[in-house]
């Protein structure tokens, strides 16, 4: 009850589904890296050094986050953890941007697209995480060019599950 749950049985249900779900993720995060590994030519695929940019601040972004979660951030150490952490995360910036430009491409030969309903339920579930009004942060969204950059990843994400359907598990 302190825990926030009625009883003991509806707690055991929500660990039980939680470790489920990660354990789910976490299969379906390893057959992506493994699809990633076998796609032909994404060693081949030329970056623009501005989206590697963004993918390290991403990166970097999530680390401080991850610090701050574990109440961390404040250690005079954790400065010295972020900076040894950028050579990586330059490392896993690049990798996610020729991957992110393969299902770009990917998705625009084979026709995956988009429908604009799909782009206003992200922007509005965005908006609620971000404590904003729908309409104020889509105005941020299209003033920084960042809705444009939210249909590609979506884009993206269908390629990799086409991608990752068509093959044989």
């Amino acid at each position: 009850v302190k825990l926030g749950y009625p009883d003991a049985g509806t707690l055991k249900t929500k660990a039980y589904t939680t470790v489920m779900n990660r354990c789910v993720l976490s299969r379906r995060e390893e057959a992506n890296e493994a699809l990633f590994r076998m796609l032909p030519g994404l060693e081949d695929v030329e970056v623009p050094e501005s989206l590697q940019r963004i993918f390290l601040a991403e990166y970097m972004a999530d680390m401080k986050s991850f610090l701050r979660n574990t109440g961390v951030e404040n250690d005079p150490r954790m400065k010295e953890v972020l900076a040894s952490s950028r050579e990586e995360g330059q490392r896993m910036a690049e990798e996610n941007a020729k991957r992110h430009v393969y299902l770009l491409a990917y998705a625009y030969k084979t026709g995956i697209s988009i429908p604009e309903k799909d782009v206003d339920e992200q922007v509005r579930m965005l908006a609620v995480q971000a404590g904003k009004p729908v309409d104020e942060f889509r105005k941020g969204m299209e003033e920084s060019d960042m809705l444009d950059s939210l249909e590609e990843r979506m884009m993206a994400g269908k390629a990799m599950e086409k991608i990752y359907a068509a093959v044989k598990k």
